[in-house]
């Protein structure tokens, strides 16, 4: 079994996939979670990636399915299936009788799946590691995108290149497909048209979103797991948000509230204040369970990388238990609010996208800035690329002034918060109650101002609770003109009560690797208010990284990155923490880029 479902359908026939067949040129790879089941005579297979709500449901693996299944079993409804399901999740089912399969992920995409076709084969897979595998064992050759490498290195993900794989394509939001024989489809789900509409009042979608949300919390709360369920808490907005949902459901002593950091610091300290005073049980451990550490930093931020094959690079990886812990975090809060949007100012169809680049990304990617660590020629291809969504969404018929953000959305959110909550579910069950289609659709109709106000977020945390976000904030949470639209905040004190701790901790103690960290290392970090870690190591990692490019053809690096930029970031001596961090960034995508 796989780490997710590989789906292969081909006019030819593969000996090497033999016992996958399940009728005549599909090959079904199944993951630990898939089920085989009889309906009405009919057998089907059914198997998902990722965890999340369907129908109201909270889902790990398809025996949570099946009675969904069975009552929603034929082609037509797979095209309303989207709305019913929310979290970076994905659902196939085979029918073998009608010899035809259809995968069906999370409407917004963020169970990102990937496909391959050429004019032999069609390969699908929410897994891109088990994607590449069976491709690849079929023969087919494939190669890394160094130009995926550079967006995630420019932009701290990818989003806009689809893949780690030059060949490999993905699904975009609101896309399912539908094999019938040999006749195999990219569809969109009904839902793409109703999101677009701004044909509901605000209060009514308000009231929406608040229910989805609520019945994401409830179907959490209500999951018999053998784990704990830990929620994230911290001094900021979104898992503030999350919290005022599990208050308004009373289910609040189903949870625990895990805050990371020192307890002087704001984030941790405000978490703690907000603990005391509703009487929520805290707790050090995070959910996870590690069984060893890393040997040295290069294992760490090799194994931290190809664990999403390349995707990006997170806190889960092969060092890590699986167990039945449910963590919720809160990363889709921020699509309720500005995010491209507040960047570029007066954005209209005519502005040139050269100067949108710049405006969100800066020197990273201006045209115009000789000192980029990029080349004009890949700043063209992403500009390209940018100028196409746009288009599209004029297409879709999305408010001019809401384009940007829902660029953002339908990318850099998404290419971010599904590969963590994707790679997550094989290690834990996390999952972002937040994710509420009524929610993003009433963020996307409203005026740019009103976004980059956070007014839908501070009207949802009220309805949800009426004293959270009177509370203070880690820092300032909303927009400048916010009193325009909802009166100037008075914020109310804390009470000063202890929060308390859940002491049966579940602590494993294992050997991490050690930096050596001198005096000098110590005050550089200071002064320039970075890791003293990545300041002690820097010279180590530039001399690795000019290693590793020596190995790679330079026409290929010289065609993303900018030689005089690069050459001067690995060998001058730093003085920047954006530097620093971006050699650290080029390191992990190099490793992973010639393993």
């Amino acid at each position: 079994m796989e780490r997710g479902f590989v789906i292969i359908y081909s006019n030819k026939k593969y000996e090497s996939l033999s016992d996958f067949e399940v009728y005549n040129g599909c090959y079904y790879i199944g993951s630990e979670k898939g089920t085989y089941i009889n309906i009405k005579n009919n057998k089907y297979y059914i198997d998902m990636s990722g965890v999340g709500v369907v129908n109201n449901r909270f889902i790990v693996n398809s025996k949570d399915l099946i009675n969904y299944i069975e009552k929603d079993i034929d082609t037509e409804s797979y095209y309303k299936f989207g709305e019913n399901i929310r979290g970076a999740v994905a659902i196939t089912v085979i029918d073998i009788e009608k010899q035809q399969f259809v995968v069906l992920p999370d409407p917004l995409g963020y169970a990102i799946t990937f496909y391959y076709r050429d004019d032999n084969i069609f390969a699908i897979s929410s897994d891109l590691k088990s994607l590449v595998k069976y491709i690849s064992k079929i023969g087919i050759k494939i190669n890394k995108s160094i130009e995926f490498l550079s967006e995630s290195i420019a932009t701290a993900r990818g989003g806009f290149f689809r893949s780690s794989y030059e060949e490999v394509k993905s699904l975009k939001s609101f896309q399912f497909v539908l094999g019938k024989k040999s006749d195999i489809r990219i569809q969109n789900y009904d839902y793409k048209l109703e999101i677009f509409k701004n044909n509901e009042a605000y209060e009514d979608l308000l009231e929406k979103a608040s229910i989805e949300i609520i019945e994401n919390i409830k179907a959490v709360s209500e999951y018999n797991n053998k784990g704990y369920k830990i929620a994230h808490l911290t001094g900021g907005f979104d898992s503030r948000l999350v919290l005022s949902a599990i208050l308004s459901c009373n289910c609040e002593k189903d949870f625990f509230f895990y805050s990371s950091g020192r307890p002087d610091f704001p984030d941790r300290s405000i978490a703690e204040r907000i603990c005391g005073d509703f009487d929520l049980m805290m707790t050090e451990y995070s959910g996870l369970d590690k069984k060893e550490g890393y040997k040295n930093i290069q294992e760490h931020l090799l194994d931290s990388l190809d664990f999403s094959e390349g995707l990006l690079s997170t806190t889960f990886n092969r060092k890590l238990i699986k167990n039945d812990n449910i963590v919720l975090s809160g990363g889709l809060g921020e699509c309720y609010r500005s995010s491209f949007g507040k960047l570029v100012e007066n954005f209209n169809y005519d502005m040139c996208i050269y100067e949108i680049l710049e405006k969100i990304w800066g020197k990273n990617l201006s045209y115009k800035y000789e000192d980029s660590l990029f080349n004009n020629n890949f700043i063209e291809k992403v500009a390209k690329i940018l100028k196409e969504e746009i288009e599209s969404a004029r297409e879709d018929g999305i408010r001019e002034d809401a384009i940007l953000d829902y660029i953002y959305i339908k990318t850099k959110n998404r290419y971010f918060i599904g590969p963590i909550s994707y790679n997550a579910s094989f290690c834990i069950n996390r999952f972002d109650p937040l994710y509420s289609l009524s929610g993003i659709k009433c963020s996307i109709n409203q005026s740019q101002d009103i976004r980059s106000s956070n007014v839908l977020g501070f009207d949802l945390m009220k309805k949800l609770n009426n004293k959270l976000p009177f509370l203070p904030f880690d820092g300032q949470r909303f927009g400048y003109n916010f009193s325009k639209y909802r009166g100037k905040i008075k914020l109310e004190d804390f009470s000063g009560n202890k929060p308390k701790f859940y002491l049966e901790e579940k602590n494993i103690n294992v050997q991490e690797y050690s930096v050596e960290i001198s005096k000098e290392d110590i005050e550089k970090a200071k002064k320039i208010k970075g890791s003293v870690q990545q300041v002690a190591m820097l010279p180590i990692i530039q001399k690795e990284c000019l290693n590793i490019l020596s190995k790679i053809p330079s026409d290929e690096i010289y065609k993303v990155f900018n030689r005089k930029i690069l050459n001067r970031l690995l060998i001058n001596d730093l003085n920047n923490r954006v530097h620093i961090r971006n050699v650290y960034n080029l390191y992990s995508y190099l490793l992973w880029y010639i393993n």
